[in-house]
């Protein structure tokens, strides 16, 4: 497992990858750490396809916060961790699918529990949290549960398995936020989670609690992509 520690203080970064060090010595993991002193420097080599950040959010040149969102940018599946002094910033880190947050001064004992979750979130293919907004509230929901998204007028439609949240936004916005190996149009006015999808009948997709229209026009490039899912 790759891990990269974007840290500007070198002994606070050394001290993180001591830690990652100790875990692995306790349980056998094997791990290659790299070290960067800003995100400019992280963002350079992001393509190297990191399994874990760890990030600390005050930094010089760019903030942990925007070295995030330009991450997110090339790479949406990356377990993300912030590492602060403000606990105030966990908020925003769903706001870029952090995975957890670290509170300085580390120690071990936290820490250890925060890399196993990331560890086995990595290994599962967590798809992180979308935030979702609306005059009434904020809303941070688990990417693995949305079955659907359905555009409706001027409005988008989150469907999940136990209930629906609106908001006034559009369909191009909302699949750009998520995942497109994981999310595919089966019409003009559906976006579907195609880990979610039971079968493809004729004209219609089949959902655990849905029927959807399949177009015509839409129906072998869906279909492609749902092979191409299921077989990964």
């Amino acid at each position: 497992m790759k891990i990269a520690i974007v840290e500007d203080k070198h002994d606070h970064a050394e001290l993180l990858a001591e830690f990652c060090r100790r875990y692995a010595r306790e349980t056998g993991a094997e791990f290659e750490i790299v070290l960067f002193a800003d995100g400019l420097a992280f963002l350079d080599s992001v393509r190297a396809g990191f399994g874990i950040v760890f990030m600390d959010i005050d930094m010089p040149y760019i903030d942990g916060l925007e070295t995030s969102r330009r991450l997110r940018a090339i790479d949406r599946y990356t377990c993300l961790i912030f590492v602060t002094e403000h606990s105030q910033y966990a908020i925003s880190g769903y706001e870029v699918a952090a995975l957890d947050f670290i509170v300085k001064p580390v120690v071990y004992e936290k820490f250890r529990t925060k890399l196993a979750r990331a560890l086995e979130s990595a290994r599962q293919g967590d798809l992180g949290k979308l935030c979702i907004r609306n005059k009434d509230c904020t809303r941070f929901v688990n990417v693995a549960d949305i079955l659907y998204v359905e555009s409706v007028k001027h409005k988008i439609v989150y469907h999940l398995a136990n209930e629906e949240i609106e908001t006034w936004d559009k369909l191009d916005s909302a699949e750009e936020k998520l995942p497109a190996d994981h999310f595919a149009r089966c019409a003009t006015s559906y976006l579907v989670n195609l880990a979610q999808v039971v079968a493809v009948r004729g004209n219609k997709v089949i959902l655990p609690s849905a029927e959807l229209p399949v177009s015509r026009l839409k129906k072998k490039e869906f279909v492609d992509r749902l092979v191409q899912f299921a077989s990964r």
